[in-house]
Protein backbone atom coordinates (compact mmCIF):
# COMPACT_ATOMS: atom_id res chain seq x y z
CA UNK A 1 0.00 0.00 0.00
CA UNK A 2 1.10 3.65 -1.01
CA UNK A 3 -0.53 5.94 1.23
CA UNK A 4 -1.40 9.36 -0.60
CA UNK A 5 -0.45 7.71 -3.61
CA UNK A 6 -1.91 7.50 -6.75
CA UNK A 7 -3.66 3.89 -7.19
CA UNK A 8 -1.17 1.22 -9.14
CA UNK A 9 -1.57 -2.77 -10.37
CA UNK A 10 1.83 -4.42 -9.13
CA UNK A 11 2.01 -6.73 -11.69
CA UNK A 12 0.35 -6.68 -15.43
CA UNK A 13 -3.43 -6.72 -15.80
CA UNK A 14 -4.54 -10.17 -16.40
CA UNK A 15 -6.25 -11.49 -19.56
CA UNK A 16 -7.92 -14.59 -21.02
CA UNK A 17 -5.22 -16.85 -21.34
CA UNK A 18 -2.76 -15.16 -18.90
CA UNK A 19 -5.22 -15.40 -15.83
CA UNK A 20 -3.23 -15.85 -12.40
CA UNK A 21 -3.27 -19.25 -11.15
CA UNK A 22 -1.85 -21.21 -7.80
CA UNK A 23 1.28 -21.84 -9.67
CA UNK A 24 2.59 -18.45 -10.17
CA UNK A 25 5.21 -17.19 -8.11
CA UNK A 26 4.55 -13.95 -6.87
CA UNK A 27 0.15 -12.97 -6.39
CA UNK A 28 -1.05 -9.96 -8.42
CA UNK A 29 -1.24 -7.41 -6.53
CA UNK A 30 -3.48 -4.53 -6.94
CA UNK A 31 -2.29 -0.73 -4.56
CA UNK A 32 -4.20 1.93 -3.30
CA UNK A 33 -3.88 4.47 -1.07
CA UNK A 34 -5.67 2.93 1.97
CA UNK A 35 -5.55 -0.66 1.04
CA UNK A 36 -4.10 -2.95 -1.42
CA UNK A 37 -5.60 -6.32 -2.84
CA UNK A 38 -3.66 -9.60 -3.27
CA UNK A 39 -4.96 -12.16 -5.55
CA UNK A 40 -5.30 -15.52 -3.92
CA UNK A 41 -3.61 -18.82 -4.93
CA UNK A 42 -6.27 -21.06 -5.53
CA UNK A 43 -5.11 -24.76 -5.28
CA UNK A 44 -7.26 -26.88 -8.30
CA UNK A 45 -6.82 -30.17 -9.50
CA UNK A 46 -8.47 -29.92 -13.33
CA UNK A 47 -7.28 -29.13 -16.45
CA UNK A 48 -8.26 -26.75 -19.09
CA UNK A 49 -9.30 -23.81 -16.86
CA UNK A 50 -8.21 -20.06 -17.58
CA UNK A 51 -9.21 -19.48 -14.06
CA UNK A 52 -10.83 -21.61 -11.04
CA UNK A 53 -13.56 -18.74 -10.25
CA UNK A 54 -13.53 -16.83 -14.06
CA UNK A 55 -17.75 -18.13 -14.09
CA UNK A 56 -18.48 -17.19 -10.16
CA UNK A 57 -21.35 -15.36 -8.84
CA UNK A 58 -21.53 -15.64 -5.13
CA UNK A 59 -19.40 -16.13 -2.09
CA UNK A 60 -20.36 -17.55 1.52
CA UNK A 61 -18.07 -18.72 4.33
CA UNK A 62 -19.65 -21.39 6.59
CA UNK A 63 -20.11 -20.38 9.85
CA UNK A 64 -17.35 -21.83 12.32
CA UNK A 65 -15.27 -23.32 9.98
CA UNK A 66 -12.28 -22.39 7.12
CA UNK A 67 -14.44 -23.68 4.43
CA UNK A 68 -16.31 -21.26 1.88
CA UNK A 69 -18.64 -22.01 -0.87
CA UNK A 70 -18.92 -20.13 -4.43
CA UNK A 71 -21.81 -20.68 -7.02
CA UNK A 72 -20.43 -20.46 -9.95
CA UNK A 73 -22.20 -20.29 -13.89
CA UNK A 74 -21.42 -23.48 -15.84
CA UNK A 75 -19.10 -24.14 -18.16
CA UNK A 76 -21.30 -25.02 -20.92
CA UNK A 77 -25.08 -23.39 -22.19
CA UNK A 78 -26.23 -27.08 -21.12
CA UNK A 79 -25.16 -27.55 -17.95
CA UNK A 80 -26.44 -26.75 -14.63
CA UNK A 81 -24.75 -24.06 -12.30
CA UNK A 82 -21.61 -25.13 -10.03
CA UNK A 83 -21.01 -25.30 -5.76
CA UNK A 84 -17.40 -25.57 -5.26
CA UNK A 85 -16.18 -26.10 -1.90
CA UNK A 86 -12.60 -24.65 -0.83
CA UNK A 87 -10.56 -23.96 2.25
CA UNK A 88 -9.47 -20.86 3.22
CA UNK A 89 -5.83 -20.04 4.52
CA UNK A 90 -4.86 -16.73 4.49
CA UNK A 91 -3.76 -16.61 1.16
CA UNK A 92 -4.33 -19.51 -0.41
CA UNK A 93 -7.78 -21.51 -1.17
CA UNK A 94 -7.57 -25.22 -1.26
CA UNK A 95 -10.70 -26.42 -3.33
CA UNK A 96 -12.04 -29.67 -1.96
CA UNK A 97 -14.21 -30.16 -4.07
CA UNK A 98 -17.62 -29.07 -6.63
CA UNK A 99 -20.67 -30.04 -7.38
CA UNK A 100 -23.45 -29.60 -9.69
CA UNK A 101 -27.03 -28.08 -9.05
CA UNK A 102 -29.36 -30.89 -9.51
CA UNK A 103 -30.87 -29.10 -12.66
CA UNK A 104 -30.28 -25.88 -15.05
CA UNK A 105 -34.06 -25.02 -15.72
CA UNK A 106 -34.75 -22.81 -18.92
CA UNK A 107 -31.54 -20.16 -17.87
CA UNK A 108 -29.18 -18.92 -20.59
CA UNK A 109 -26.15 -18.69 -18.61
CA UNK A 110 -24.17 -16.89 -21.68
CA UNK A 111 -26.48 -14.25 -22.94
CA UNK A 112 -27.24 -11.32 -21.32
CA UNK A 113 -28.33 -12.77 -18.00
CA UNK A 114 -28.33 -11.62 -14.48
CA UNK A 115 -29.48 -14.68 -12.74
CA UNK A 116 -27.21 -14.99 -10.28
CA UNK A 117 -26.88 -17.82 -7.78
CA UNK A 118 -26.98 -16.43 -4.22
CA UNK A 119 -25.78 -18.67 -1.05
CA UNK A 120 -26.44 -18.09 2.35
CA UNK A 121 -25.46 -20.58 5.05
CA UNK A 122 -26.77 -21.19 8.51
CA UNK A 123 -25.49 -24.16 11.18
CA UNK A 124 -28.49 -25.87 12.36
CA UNK A 125 -27.84 -27.56 15.58
CA UNK A 126 -24.69 -28.88 14.00
CA UNK A 127 -25.65 -29.42 10.54
CA UNK A 128 -24.64 -27.01 7.88
CA UNK A 129 -27.62 -25.81 5.57
CA UNK A 130 -26.87 -23.91 2.40
CA UNK A 131 -29.80 -21.89 1.18
CA UNK A 132 -29.84 -21.01 -2.40
CA UNK A 133 -31.68 -18.51 -4.74
CA UNK A 134 -31.60 -18.25 -8.39
CA UNK A 135 -33.81 -18.14 -11.69
CA UNK A 136 -35.24 -21.36 -12.86
CA UNK A 137 -37.33 -19.25 -16.43
CA UNK A 138 -37.61 -15.74 -17.31
CA UNK A 139 -40.23 -15.21 -15.05
CA UNK A 140 -39.53 -17.22 -12.20
CA UNK A 141 -37.40 -17.22 -8.71
CA UNK A 142 -36.80 -20.07 -6.33
CA UNK A 143 -35.09 -20.79 -2.76
CA UNK A 144 -33.64 -24.47 -2.50
CA UNK A 145 -32.06 -25.78 0.86
CA UNK A 146 -29.27 -28.26 0.77
CA UNK A 147 -27.40 -30.09 3.04
CA UNK A 148 -23.48 -29.57 3.10
CA UNK A 149 -21.98 -33.56 3.78
CA UNK A 150 -19.02 -34.04 6.17
CA UNK A 151 -16.57 -32.93 3.51
CA UNK A 152 -17.65 -29.24 2.92
CA UNK A 153 -19.43 -30.41 -0.45
CA UNK A 154 -23.00 -29.47 -1.35
CA UNK A 155 -25.40 -32.54 -1.67
CA UNK A 156 -27.52 -32.17 -5.11
CA UNK A 157 -29.72 -35.15 -3.71
CA UNK A 158 -30.48 -33.28 -0.30
CA UNK A 159 -32.43 -30.71 -2.70
CA UNK A 160 -35.58 -28.77 -1.45
CA UNK A 161 -37.64 -26.49 -3.09
CA UNK A 162 -38.77 -24.43 -0.22
CA UNK A 163 -40.56 -21.37 -2.15
CA UNK A 164 -41.08 -20.22 -5.96
CA UNK A 165 -41.74 -16.60 -7.09
CA UNK A 166 -43.77 -15.93 -10.44
CA UNK A 167 -44.03 -12.41 -12.32
CA UNK A 168 -47.66 -13.17 -12.69
CA UNK A 169 -47.27 -12.21 -16.38
CA UNK A 170 -47.03 -13.36 -19.72
CA UNK A 171 -43.74 -12.62 -20.25
CA UNK A 172 -40.31 -12.38 -18.01
CA UNK A 173 -36.68 -10.89 -18.63
CA UNK A 174 -33.63 -12.39 -17.50
CA UNK A 175 -32.10 -9.23 -16.51
CA UNK A 176 -32.78 -8.02 -13.11
CA UNK A 177 -34.29 -10.75 -10.89
CA UNK A 178 -32.06 -12.38 -8.16
CA UNK A 179 -30.61 -10.10 -5.81
CA UNK A 180 -28.62 -10.76 -2.34
CA UNK A 181 -29.42 -13.30 -0.25
CA UNK A 182 -28.29 -13.60 3.44
CA UNK A 183 -28.94 -14.22 6.79
CA UNK A 184 -29.80 -11.27 9.61
CA UNK A 185 -28.30 -10.42 12.89
CA UNK A 186 -31.15 -12.01 14.38
CA UNK A 187 -31.76 -14.92 12.74
CA UNK A 188 -34.11 -14.07 9.82
CA UNK A 189 -33.07 -14.85 6.35
CA UNK A 190 -33.68 -11.88 4.02
CA UNK A 191 -34.19 -12.28 0.16
CA UNK A 192 -33.47 -9.26 -2.08
CA UNK A 193 -35.44 -9.61 -5.67
CA UNK A 194 -35.15 -7.20 -8.64
CA UNK A 195 -37.93 -5.96 -10.69
CA UNK A 196 -37.78 -8.67 -13.48
CA UNK A 197 -37.94 -5.73 -16.09
CA UNK A 198 -41.90 -5.72 -15.09
CA UNK A 199 -42.74 -2.18 -14.68
CA UNK A 200 -44.89 -2.35 -12.20
CA UNK A 201 -43.96 -4.97 -9.82
CA UNK A 202 -41.71 -2.79 -7.61
CA UNK A 203 -44.85 -0.49 -6.54
CA UNK A 204 -46.89 -4.07 -5.68
CA UNK A 205 -46.56 -4.27 -2.17
CA UNK A 206 -48.19 -7.95 -3.05
CA UNK A 207 -45.64 -8.71 -5.35
CA UNK A 208 -42.36 -9.68 -4.02
CA UNK A 209 -40.18 -8.73 -7.13
CA UNK A 210 -38.67 -5.58 -6.62
CA UNK A 211 -38.55 -5.97 -2.72
CA UNK A 212 -37.03 -7.83 0.31
CA UNK A 213 -38.62 -10.38 1.73
CA UNK A 214 -37.89 -11.26 5.17
CA UNK A 215 -38.65 -14.58 6.50
CA UNK A 216 -38.35 -17.02 9.52
CA UNK A 217 -36.96 -20.66 8.76
CA UNK A 218 -37.85 -22.68 11.70
CA UNK A 219 -35.85 -25.82 12.65
CA UNK A 220 -37.06 -28.15 9.91
CA UNK A 221 -36.46 -25.61 7.43
CA UNK A 222 -40.15 -24.13 6.54
CA UNK A 223 -40.50 -20.95 5.78
CA UNK A 224 -42.68 -18.45 7.74
CA UNK A 225 -43.02 -14.68 7.57
CA UNK A 226 -41.14 -12.77 9.94
CA UNK A 227 -43.60 -10.82 12.70
CA UNK A 228 -41.70 -7.88 11.92
CA UNK A 229 -43.25 -7.62 8.34
CA UNK A 230 -46.23 -4.80 7.83
CA UNK A 231 -47.88 -7.72 5.84
CA UNK A 232 -49.15 -9.03 9.18
CA UNK A 233 -50.81 -6.28 10.29
CA UNK A 234 -51.68 -4.87 6.68
CA UNK A 235 -53.48 -7.53 4.34
CA UNK A 236 -52.48 -5.60 1.40
CA UNK A 237 -48.73 -6.64 1.99
CA UNK A 238 -47.55 -9.71 0.54
CA UNK A 239 -47.18 -11.73 3.95
CA UNK A 240 -43.23 -12.35 3.02
CA UNK A 241 -42.22 -8.83 2.03
CA UNK A 242 -40.34 -6.69 4.10
CA UNK A 243 -39.83 -3.20 1.97
CA UNK A 244 -40.07 -2.36 -1.81
CA UNK A 245 -39.90 -0.19 -4.58
CA UNK A 246 -36.53 -1.64 -5.37
CA UNK A 247 -34.99 -1.72 -9.12
CA UNK A 248 -32.27 -4.32 -8.71
CA UNK A 249 -30.94 -5.27 -5.23
CA UNK A 250 -27.38 -6.80 -6.29
CA UNK A 251 -25.78 -6.92 -3.16
CA UNK A 252 -26.67 -5.62 0.58
CA UNK A 253 -24.89 -5.97 3.68
CA UNK A 254 -26.10 -5.92 7.41
CA UNK A 255 -23.98 -3.20 9.68
CA UNK A 256 -24.24 -3.70 13.45
CA UNK A 257 -26.90 -1.77 14.17
CA UNK A 258 -29.29 -3.71 12.04
CA UNK A 259 -29.36 -1.66 9.38
CA UNK A 260 -29.01 -3.02 5.65
CA UNK A 261 -27.55 -1.48 2.90
CA UNK A 262 -28.42 -2.26 -0.44
CA UNK A 263 -27.16 -1.58 -3.95
CA UNK A 264 -29.28 -0.77 -5.90
CA UNK A 265 -28.49 -1.24 -9.78
CA UNK A 266 -30.16 2.35 -11.65
CA UNK A 267 -31.14 3.08 -15.04
CA UNK A 268 -29.25 5.04 -17.38
CA UNK A 269 -28.67 8.11 -14.91
CA UNK A 270 -27.74 6.99 -11.17
CA UNK A 271 -26.67 3.86 -9.09
CA UNK A 272 -27.95 4.37 -5.16
CA UNK A 273 -27.59 2.94 -1.70
CA UNK A 274 -31.04 2.46 -0.02
CA UNK A 275 -30.94 1.79 3.95
CA UNK A 276 -33.40 -0.44 5.19
CA UNK A 277 -33.48 -0.33 8.54
CA UNK A 278 -37.51 -0.66 9.68
CA UNK A 279 -40.07 -3.04 8.06
CA UNK A 280 -42.27 -1.23 5.11
CA UNK A 281 -40.30 1.21 3.55
CA UNK A 282 -40.89 1.93 -0.38
CA UNK A 283 -37.84 3.08 -2.04
CA UNK A 284 -39.54 4.67 -4.89
CA UNK A 285 -38.80 2.92 -8.17
CA UNK A 286 -39.63 4.06 -10.84
CA UNK A 287 -40.50 6.90 -9.66
CA UNK A 288 -37.44 8.29 -9.36
CA UNK A 289 -37.05 10.34 -12.08
CA UNK A 290 -40.29 12.36 -10.38
CA UNK A 291 -38.73 11.89 -6.88
CA UNK A 292 -35.69 14.00 -8.10
CA UNK A 293 -37.41 16.43 -10.33
CA UNK A 294 -39.99 17.13 -7.72
CA UNK A 295 -42.84 16.23 -10.08
CA UNK A 296 -43.88 13.22 -7.71
CA UNK A 297 -47.34 13.20 -5.79
CA UNK A 298 -47.98 11.17 -3.08
CA UNK A 299 -44.00 10.56 -2.55
CA UNK A 300 -44.37 11.91 0.68
CA UNK A 301 -44.01 8.49 2.25
CA UNK A 302 -41.08 6.98 -0.34
CA UNK A 303 -37.30 6.85 1.06
CA UNK A 304 -34.62 8.77 -0.34
CA UNK A 305 -31.26 6.76 -0.76
CA UNK A 306 -28.32 7.24 1.66
CA UNK A 307 -26.26 7.82 -1.18
CA UNK A 308 -26.23 7.99 -5.27
CA UNK A 309 -24.01 8.83 -7.96
CA UNK A 310 -24.69 9.83 -11.62
CA UNK A 311 -22.71 7.60 -14.69
CA UNK A 312 -20.72 11.01 -16.06
CA UNK A 313 -17.26 9.73 -16.67
CA UNK A 314 -16.33 13.24 -14.75
CA UNK A 315 -17.97 11.85 -11.81
CA UNK A 316 -15.64 12.39 -8.35
CA UNK A 317 -15.79 9.18 -7.61
CA UNK A 318 -13.86 8.31 -11.03
CA UNK A 319 -12.11 11.61 -11.13
CA UNK A 320 -10.52 9.69 -7.73
CA UNK A 321 -9.54 6.75 -8.93
CA UNK A 322 -6.31 7.13 -11.22
CA UNK A 323 -7.12 3.40 -12.30
CA UNK A 324 -10.78 4.17 -13.62
CA UNK A 325 -12.52 1.50 -16.26
CA UNK A 326 -14.62 4.13 -18.54
CA UNK A 327 -17.46 1.45 -19.32
CA UNK A 328 -20.47 2.75 -20.62
CA UNK A 329 -22.14 0.82 -17.95
CA UNK A 330 -22.38 1.26 -14.93
CA UNK A 331 -23.49 -1.02 -11.56
CA UNK A 332 -23.39 -0.77 -8.07
CA UNK A 333 -22.25 -2.89 -5.24
CA UNK A 334 -22.00 -3.30 -1.54
CA UNK A 335 -19.50 -5.50 0.07
CA UNK A 336 -18.71 -5.47 4.25
CA UNK A 337 -18.86 -2.95 7.31
CA UNK A 338 -15.32 -3.16 8.09
CA UNK A 339 -14.36 -4.27 11.36
CA UNK A 340 -13.91 -1.79 14.09
CA UNK A 341 -10.81 -3.28 14.45
CA UNK A 342 -7.16 -1.32 15.16
CA UNK A 343 -5.42 -3.32 12.07
CA UNK A 344 -7.64 -1.54 9.96
CA UNK A 345 -7.27 2.22 8.45
CA UNK A 346 -8.59 4.63 11.16
CA UNK A 347 -10.94 6.09 7.87
CA UNK A 348 -12.25 2.78 6.73
CA UNK A 349 -13.63 1.24 10.66
CA UNK A 350 -17.04 0.58 10.54
CA UNK A 351 -17.67 1.72 7.27
CA UNK A 352 -19.65 0.42 4.19
CA UNK A 353 -17.44 -0.47 1.53
CA UNK A 354 -19.19 0.21 -2.00
CA UNK A 355 -18.03 0.72 -5.18
CA UNK A 356 -18.82 -0.01 -9.76
CA UNK A 357 -18.69 -3.76 -11.04
CA UNK A 358 -18.34 -2.01 -14.48
CA UNK A 359 -15.78 1.08 -13.58
CA UNK A 360 -14.23 -0.60 -10.65
CA UNK A 361 -14.04 2.28 -8.12
CA UNK A 362 -13.85 1.69 -4.57
CA UNK A 363 -15.06 3.55 -1.57
CA UNK A 364 -16.04 3.44 1.89
CA UNK A 365 -19.59 5.08 3.01
CA UNK A 366 -20.35 6.39 6.92
CA UNK A 367 -23.10 5.03 7.62
CA UNK A 368 -24.53 7.97 9.74
CA UNK A 369 -23.37 10.66 7.65
CA UNK A 370 -23.73 9.07 3.94
CA UNK A 371 -20.21 10.72 2.64
CA UNK A 372 -17.51 8.81 1.42
CA UNK A 373 -13.84 8.35 0.71
CA UNK A 374 -11.73 6.49 -2.17
CA UNK A 375 -10.10 3.42 -0.98
CA UNK A 376 -8.87 1.80 -4.03
CA UNK A 377 -9.94 0.00 -7.32
CA UNK A 378 -11.11 -3.77 -8.24
CA UNK A 379 -13.04 -4.76 -10.84
CA UNK A 380 -15.99 -6.91 -11.35
CA UNK A 381 -16.91 -7.67 -7.42
CA UNK A 382 -20.20 -9.50 -7.15
CA UNK A 383 -19.18 -10.46 -3.37
CA UNK A 384 -17.36 -9.22 -0.10
CA UNK A 385 -16.81 -11.94 3.19
CA UNK A 386 -15.12 -11.37 6.54
CA UNK A 387 -13.52 -14.76 6.99
CA UNK A 388 -11.36 -15.05 10.07
CA UNK A 389 -11.42 -12.01 10.82
CA UNK A 390 -9.92 -10.81 6.65
CA UNK A 391 -11.92 -8.92 4.38
CA UNK A 392 -11.88 -10.84 0.53
CA UNK A 393 -13.71 -10.22 -2.57
CA UNK A 394 -14.56 -12.01 -5.23
CA UNK A 395 -14.14 -10.88 -8.68
CA UNK A 396 -15.67 -12.57 -11.46
CA UNK A 397 -14.79 -12.61 -15.42
CA UNK A 398 -18.34 -13.11 -16.62
CA UNK A 399 -19.94 -9.94 -18.28
CA UNK A 400 -16.74 -7.79 -17.82
CA UNK A 401 -14.56 -6.21 -20.68
CA UNK A 402 -11.64 -8.44 -21.32
CA UNK A 403 -9.36 -5.59 -20.36
CA UNK A 404 -10.75 -5.09 -17.55
CA UNK A 405 -11.56 -9.12 -16.14
CA UNK A 406 -9.79 -9.96 -13.09
CA UNK A 407 -11.60 -13.05 -11.71
CA UNK A 408 -10.66 -14.46 -8.80
CA UNK A 409 -10.53 -14.27 -4.30
CA UNK A 410 -8.98 -11.07 -3.47
CA UNK A 411 -7.69 -10.60 -0.18
CA UNK A 412 -7.66 -6.84 1.52
CA UNK A 413 -4.06 -6.23 2.94
CA UNK A 414 -3.06 -2.88 4.92
CA UNK A 415 0.16 -2.76 6.30
CA UNK A 416 3.19 -0.95 4.51
CA UNK A 417 4.66 -4.30 2.98
CA UNK A 418 3.31 -6.63 0.73
CA UNK A 419 3.49 -9.66 2.62
CA UNK A 420 1.35 -8.41 5.32
CA UNK A 421 -1.96 -9.26 5.92
CA UNK A 422 -5.05 -7.40 7.16
CA UNK A 423 -5.94 -8.90 10.88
Amino acid sequence: MRRGSALIIATILVFPGCLGSAEDDVPTIIEGDLVDWHKVSMDIDQEGWQDPVHYAVDMESVPGTKIVLISEWPESVDSPPIISSWRASNTEFLEIGRQALPEQGEVDYFGNAQCGIKLAIRNNSGNQEVFLSRCMTNRTIVLEKYDLNPDGLLDPLSREVLLQFDNGKNRGNFMHIVGELEFGLGGDLFMFIGYNNQGNTSQDTNSPFGGILRMTVLDDGSIMPSNENPGIADDKWNPLVYAKGLRMPFTATQATDGSWFVGDVGDFNYERIQKADQPGLNFGYPLWTEMKSGNCTDCEMLSSPVLEYSREYNHTFMEEDSMRSESFWSAIWVGVQVPDEACFPQEIRAKILFGDFARGFMRALDPVSGTSIHVGHLDGVVDMEIINGDVYALSTGIQKQEKFRTPGVWLMTTGDDDSSVAC
